[in-house]
């Protein structure tokens, strides 16, 4: 009965939500592991800012030919 409750004051609080809340709520996890991964080497591309004067030392010379607007997850965190 106690879970049954905790259930329907869930469902009644997700539909008061704004779809921005909404958003929010199922994005962030996702952010959030991205934004604490360390690969081998200690770092995380997905903090780095990326621009034409780092993408060789980043072991991607090409990238900003093919990737014409590079964004980072600091980039993403502002405009969501």
């Amino acid at each position: 009965c106690i879970e049954r409750n905790r259930e329907d004051a869930m469902r009644r609080a997700r539909r008061m939500e704004t779809p921005q809340q909404a958003l929010h709520r199922i994005y962030e996890p996702v952010f959030d592991a991205l934004w604490d991964m360390e690969f081998f080497d200690g770092t995380n591309p997905f903090r780095i800012v990326i621009d034409k004067d780092n993408c060789a030392a980043m072991g991607a010379p090409d990238y900003c030919q093919v990737i014409k607007k590079p964004m980072n997850l600091t980039y993403v965190r502002e405009k969501v």
